[in-house]
């Protein structure tokens, strides 16, 4: 084959050869552009997919606090009713036991209705402390009494006071005092005998004895708080029944576990 022949074939097999190339990079950057096209179109549904996930778990998160928040307020509301609920039973408890033990001591003071204390006052012997009695009845009160008037009389021993200086309503009272002095509590068979003796302790004074009625603790304690408390001018007792004197002047009925600002009035002067 002459020279000029080969140089033609080499010719067109180069210009063949180019052509492929430029196939081949045609037909690689149109698949290129199908690839990212595609991967573009994944990554766009992926992330709206992602932003979808954290859009809805942001709306879980605000329904789950706001759920919380709720539960949370359930609870304390029921903690509070349930407190509350305590506090009624508790103050209802306490106010059942207040009324039985006001029962309790309305009943034993009436046991007491005839009995008296003189303090300061000493009886020798207790064989014979009727008569004792008796006498000094007659010679110190002008009442005209005999033994066959006194249905018991005995030394009482020293004793000391309760240490509260108030009842259980907490309120303000002195402070107890030791009670040091000699005292005779004395029964008598019948209320007139013991009412002229009340009536006549006013000839005592002055003399060291004083006579009182037989009280119960619960009342020695709300005479007590009665007696200091700065609103009242005087106290006294009769029958067993506590009264007080007001600075404002008017009287009431002091009563265990009873503010004196609550106690009721009475509008008719009683024995002092």
């Amino acid at each position: 084959m002459s020279s000029k022949g080969r140089r033609g074939e080499t010719s067109s097999t180069s210009s063949f050869e180019i052509d492929i190339e430029a196939t081949v990079n045609k037909a690689v950057e149109a698949a290129v552009q199908v690839l990212k096209s595609e991967f573009t179109k994944l990554f766009e549904d992926i992330t709206r997919r992602v932003r979808e996930l954290e859009e809805r778990d942001t709306v879980m998160n605000e329904r789950i606090s706001a759920l919380e928040s709720a539960h949370h307020a359930l609870g304390s509301s029921q903690s509070d009713v349930a407190m509350n609920d305590n506090v009624r039973e508790i103050e209802a408890l306490r106010s059942e036991t207040r009324e039985a033990k006001m029962i309790a001591n309305d009943n034993e003071q009436y046991c007491r209705r005839l009995n008296i204390r003189i303090k300061g006052l000493r009886i020798a012997s207790e064989d014979n402390s009727k008569q004792i009695l008796a006498k000094f009845i007659r010679e110190r009160l002008n009442v005209p009494v005999d033994s066959g008037d006194i249905e018991a009389a005995h030394q009482v021993t020293p004793r000391r006071q309760p240490s509260s200086n108030t009842d259980d309503s907490s309120q303000t009272g002195a402070q107890s005092r030791p009670q040091t002095e000699s005292s005779v509590l004395v029964r008598f068979c019948r209320s007139e005998c013991r009412d002229k003796v009340i009536r006549q302790r006013r000839l005592l004074k002055g003399s060291g004895l004083t006579i009182h009625e037989d009280l119960t603790n619960l009342n020695v304690q709300a005479l007590n708080r009665a007696r200091n408390n700065p609103l009242v001018d005087k106290t006294w007792t009769w029958n067993g029944r506590l009264f007080a004197l007001l600075k404002s002047g008017k009287t009431v009925v002091v009563r265990p576990y009873v503010p004196i600002e609550e106690c009721s009035e009475i509008y008719h002067c009683t024995a002092m």
